[in-house]
């Protein structure tokens, strides 16, 4: 499966690749905007966690995370949660555990760092740090 974010409608589509060609197949496209969302979207990052069972999304306008269900199966994918963070999410990053999300802000230079829950994918924020101004990509490395 591929899945890509759409910037300026704010939403997530899924496409299976046909290995041999390389082609793509569009299967499911979903909103990441929550009810009534009246602003006009910028979407910025995308992250699916190792397991392939949640989908993350960021979204700068409005300043949330976007937590979605997704069946490996079939690559649909179900809005589950908005949630709050940084100022401006221009990027974040998922742990190889799929425990932790960390998310930087824009405009907010500030780092935030979520736990995922295991069972439900819903963030829960652990700690927050100012990391400097204009900060838009984060990184996680494991060193085993």
């Amino acid at each position: 499966r591929l899945y890509a974010l759409n910037e300026s409608n704010g939403s997530v589509a899924s496409f299976a690749i046909d290995a041999k060609t390389g082609g793509l197949t569009p299967l499911h496209t979903v909103s990441m905007l929550p009810a009534g969302y009246k602003s006009v979207p910028t979407a910025a990052d995308i992250h699916i966690t190792g397991d392939g069972r949640r989908l993350y999304a960021s979204e700068r306008t409005e300043s949330f995370l976007a937590i979605f269900n997704v069946d490996p199966a079939s690559g649909g994918m179900v809005l589950v949660d908005t949630v709050r963070t940084e100022e401006s999410p221009r990027g974040f990053a998922i742990d190889s555990s799929d425990g932790f999300l960390l998310c930087v802000g824009q405009f907010s230079g500030a780092l935030s760092v979520y736990s995922i829950d295991g069972q439900t994918g819903r963030l829960t924020r652990t700690d927050r740090r100012q990391i400097g101004p204009n900060a838009n990509w984060v990184e996680i490395i494991d060193l085993h």
